[in-house]
């Protein structure tokens, strides 16, 4: 009796054995490798014993002793990599329909798009980070360069009789000074304004309005309630008629006094609400940009790194064929990393050195880290281990045991 057939051939196995066809595809036309032609007959017979339906044990025993010659003969490639990297040679290419694109064409199109995206974030975001530096820069300086012309106007007034000051060069130049920095410094206000504007939009917040603190306000409804019942008290006098001409004139003097000091006190809380929104403006510029420079940017170069890295190892596993979709989960868990390792460089070093001169490092810094995680990952353990071994809960090592001397003769 021969041996016994078994018909009901699994889906499995007729899957295999066209795999077997694909990897003897391979061997044959890009392999370096030689072709076991035992190896090669065994699978290619069994591929049409299934389709006869003459099948047993004995054969598919056969099979997987060939499956696994040719399969060794072409490691590290395997029949899941060459599936991934290359397109089925045994696909019916006169069917009308479009090819559909390998895991490996799907993968390195995604991570190309993924870098452009990445690198026009980080243009975008180092152009802004680098405009409100200089901005904020620039408002802190012309604010100085003001108060010190102002200071040497002063000056040279009280060295000047009355009389000379209109006529006094130096003193016209230093007010023409004067008015162009204030002129400057209008103009950078604005556009800081402006770039604030960009980040308030992002997180839905409106843009900062001329206020002043509560109890500003409470102090200049007090003097000017002051003043209006002052004022109305010397125009009821007025009306009167019943005083001497002297009190008279005094009292319109003191009625002209109030009414200049209302305008004065108006405009004192009017310039202290332009400057409250001048400070409100510097201060928040000044905190985005902290922001940007100890997580954003240090994030975003350790993107690109991670990505850079992928991309580099993406080619070497198609070019050598190694593709698979486990690499997929492998690159998604590297970028995050990468992500991490970016901003763990913003952890570790100070704010003062990720200024607009000194940016060059910190960042380089970064990219490197994203790129190379496995060397940042070390130098945290060993660091840890260090703080293990030398930390004040660290164990000491018993003393060694003294050795025992010998009995005297």
């Amino acid at each position: 009796m021969g041996p016994e057939k078994n018909v009901n051939i699994s889906d499995y196995m007729k899957q295999a054995a066209r795999e077997s066809r694909i990897l003897i595809s391979y061997v044959a036309r890009h392999s370096s490798a030689a072709l076991d032609s035992e190896a090669a007959k065994t699978l290619i017979r069994s591929q049409y014993k299934m389709e006869r339906n003459d099948w047993s044990p004995e054969d598919e025993l056969r099979f997987w002793n060939a499956y696994d010659k040719v399969a060794s003969s072409i490691k590290p490639v395997s029949i899941e990599s060459l599936k991934a990297a290359l397109p089925d040679p045994l696909s019916d290419e006169d069917d009308g329909k479009k090819k559909k694109s390998t895991e490996a064409a799907s993968s390195v199109s995604k991570y190309r798009r993924l870098t452009a995206v990445s690198l026009v974030l980080l243009l975008l975001a180092q152009i802004y980070w680098i405009n409100g530096s200089d901005l904020t820069a620039k408002i802190d300086k012309l604010f100085t360069r003001i108060d010190a012309v102002s200071l040497n106007i002063d000056k040279r007034k009280q060295d000047k009789n009355h009389a000379d000051l209109e006529h006094d060069i130096e003193i016209n130049k230093l007010v023409n000074e004067k008015k162009a920095l204030i002129q400057e410094f209008g103009a950078a206000y604005q556009l800081l304004q402006d770039w604030n504007r960009f980040w308030q939009i992002l997180i839905f917040h409106k843009q900062f309005e001329a206020e002043i603190t509560h109890y500003a306000r409470k102090k200049y409804e007090h003097d000017m309630e002051r003043i209006a019942n002052e004022i109305s008290e010397i125009l009821v006098a007025l009306k009167t008629g019943d005083m001497a001409p002297d009190v008279s004139k005094a009292k319109r003097n003191a009625l002209e006094r109030l009414r200049f000091e209302g305008k004065k006190r108006t405009f004192e809380q009017e310039f202290d609400k332009e400057r409250n929104k001048l400070f409100l403006t510097r201060i928040s510029a000044e905190f985005v940009i902290r922001s940007l420079q100890i997580y954003g940017l240090p994030l975003l170069y350790g993107l690109l790194g991670a990505i850079i890295y992928t991309l580099r190892s993406l080619a070497v596993e198609i070019k050598n064929l190694t593709y698979t979709r486990h690499s997929e989960t492998k690159y998604r868990l590297r970028i995050t990393m990468g992500l991490l390792a970016g901003m763990a460089i913003g952890w570790f070093l100070k704010p003062d050195d990720l200024s607009v001169a000194g940016s060059l490092s910190p960042m380089t810094l970064a990219f490197l880290a994203g790129y190379n995680v496995e060397a940042l990952f070390a130098v945290m353990d060993k660091f840890i281990e260090m703080i293990s071994k030398f930390g004040p809960g660290a164990q000491k090592k018993p003393p060694p045991a003294e050795t025992e001397k010998e009995a005297g003769a």
